[in-house]
């Protein structure tokens, strides 16, 4: 062999060693590197969503404090009364606060109120058999009450859609105990429109799901509110 030939092998085979390091390099140390940015990107991500879906239940609680503690509310619950029910609780009050549900109980009265309103506020219907099964005395929406428990919200999934909801002692204004210990719960559809709202405000393509998402569905994490069992998956793309 040549001596050109030879120093043009031993080229070629030093270039080859140096581009199989290389690639060694790339996978154990640079390729590495950017897979963890890039999950602790998506994570960070799924971390914003899921304070603002946090945000969302707290925001329904927070509306609720109003009614919750309220003279009104307080001898309705002691007391019953059309006039509470004609002025407070008919499908317009309801679309004007975005409750789909509203419901007052006690263990000594059971249902003071229930209504169900449709997903556009047309009118109000049945409540289903699913939401009837929430509303059981020993489930997590109304456990407590003849305590005066703590409020509790979250999420829940019934007949196989998302709702936000948020469940609280009826007081006085004052914020003394009713005398009639009684809960009061709230639920809101979480629509599509909602799920657009949070995507504006974290600028993520979420998915918000009741039910387990496909096997490969990347970056998917459980969210639970403890007090309801409320679980969602949710995924960024």
């Amino acid at each position: 062999m040549s001596l050109r030939r030879r120093a043009l092998v031993l080229a070629l085979a030093a270039a080859a060693v140096f581009l199989v390091g290389l690639v060694v390099v790339l996978r154990l140390t640079v390729l590495p590197a950017f897979e963890a940015s890039e999950r602790r990107g998506a994570d960070d991500a799924l971390a914003a969503v899921h304070r603002a879906l946090m945000m969302s239940a707290e925001d329904l609680d927070a509306r609720m404090v109003d009614w919750a503690d309220w003279d009104d509310a307080a001898a309705f619950a002691a007391d019953g009364g059309e006039e509470f029910e004609q002025s407070n609780l008919g499908v317009t009050s309801m679309r004007s606060v975005e409750w789909h549900l509203f419901a007052v109980w006690s263990p000594t009265h059971g249902f003071r109120a229930l209504r169900y309103a449709d997903p556009d506020f047309r009118a109000f219907a049945e409540v289903p058999a699913a939401w009837r099964a929430r509303l059981r005395p020993e489930g997590a929406l109304l456990r407590g009450t003849a305590s005066h428990g703590p409020p509790a919200h979250g999420f829940v999934v019934v007949d196989g859609a998302v709702w936000l909801v948020a469940s609280r002692a009826i007081r006085r204004s004052d914020q003394s105990p009713c005398a009639t210990p009684t809960r009061m719960v709230v639920a809101r559809r979480f629509s599509d429109r909602w799920v657009q709202r949070i995507r504006r405000l974290t600028r993520v393509d979420v998915t918000v799901s009741p039910r387990p998402l496909p096997a490969g569905t990347p970056r998917v994490r459980a969210v639970s509110e403890d007090a309801l069992r409320g679980a969602l998956a949710l995924a960024a793309s």
